[in-house]
């Protein structure tokens, strides 16, 4: 008997919602999202430059971070000497932008303003946007 009430599911926490999956996102809101994220993968690529004699990851899996999450898909190339950082949604159907990217830039940018920057931004229609992501 205890077996079966173990086995019913019923204690199993519910899935933590997405973030900008709701029914009221904004190409801001979803700028938001994505810029976090891109803001903390660009940071983890320059960190590994500093301690790697000035070279840059040329993978995400060589930096120790996973190219898939929930809600996401995430890339890292190296272009001119730079990261360049893009953030996917995987569910467009939900969603106003395809992607943003980023390059190392937006950490001095956000240095310099207070923690706002820019992400240049794709939307599921094909435009693209800079907007502005703030802390």
């Amino acid at each position: 008997m205890l077996l079966l009430a173990a086995c019913s599911g019923k204690d199993k926490p519910a899935p933590a919602p997405i973030a900008a999956a709701d029914s009221a996102s904004t190409p801001q809101t979803e700028a938001e999202v994505l810029g976090r994220e891109l803001y903390s993968l660009v940071d983890q690529a320059m960190s590994y430059k500093s301690a790697h004699r000035g070279r840059l990851p040329r993978s995400l899996r060589e930096l120790g971070v996973d190219e898939l999450t929930r809600s996401t898909s995430r890339t890292l190339t190296v272009s001119g000497g730079e990261p360049v950082v893009q953030v996917d949604f995987r569910n467009l159907g939900v969603h106003v932008l395809r992607n943003c990217r980023a390059t190392s830039s937006i950490l001095e940018e956000a240095a310099l303003s207070g923690g706002e920057f820019s992400v240049i931004c794709t939307t599921v229609t094909g435009g693209s946007t800079t907007l502005k992501v703030r802390p």
